[in-house]
């Protein structure tokens, strides 16, 4: 994925099938779509190419969690800016996974802080609670990761 944005503009160019099911097109076991793939790797380059050929951010895995997270996961802040400057990423920066995580709490567990402040910037929920009740904020103080809380 690291770099093949040309790459995969041309498959699905050559593939109009699968570019139909872009968005439902899913790995078996974890339920991934290639912007979740292109997102955990990592790769602007992909993750604009996969955007521009219309997969959207909102799809969920078999654990509830959509490229919103992954995103939150990645050292590259540019990745999610590029998902919430879509309506669909905008409308999912609130989603909650299987655990009851949103974006910004992946965001705060993985320390991203960079990340953190894009989704504040967009409007991120900090009152959402996972199923444990923690908030962003409180996985921040109790990570004792000051510059995010």
């Amino acid at each position: 994925m690291k770099g093949a944005a040309p790459k995969i503009k041309s498959y699905y160019a050559k593939n109009p099938d699968d570019l139909e099911k872009i968005n439902t097109l899913q790995t078996p076991e974890r339920g991934w779509t290639p912007l979740h793939v292109g997102c955990g790797y990592g790769h602007l380059g992909v993750v604009e190419a996969l955007l521009e050929l219309g997969a959207t951010p909102d799809v969920k895995d078999t654990m509830g969690m959509t490229a919103m997270h992954m995103a939150a996961d990645c050292d590259d802040k540019g990745i999610m800016a590029a998902l919430l400057a879509t309506d669909a990423g905008k409308a999912t920066m609130n989603a909650a996974d299987g655990d009851g995580c949103t974006p910004l709490h992946y965001a705060a567990y993985s320390s991203r802080d960079l990340i953190v402040i894009e989704l504040l910037r967009a409007g991120a929920d900090t009152t959402i609670a996972d199923t444990k009740g923690e908030t962003a904020l409180a996985v921040a103080q109790a990570y004792k990761l000051n510059a995010i809380a």
